[in-house]
């Protein structure tokens, strides 16, 4: 099994993902005020 290489992908992946959220949310505060 490469979970040992999997593990850091995975993290990268949700890191990037709430980022991404977040950024969006964000926008949405701008625009909407």
């Amino acid at each position: 099994m490469n979970l040992v290489r999997f593990w850091p992908v995975l993290l990268v992946t949700v890191l990037a993902l709430i980022l991404f959220h977040r950024l969006i949310q964000g926008l949405g505060v701008r625009i909407s005020d």
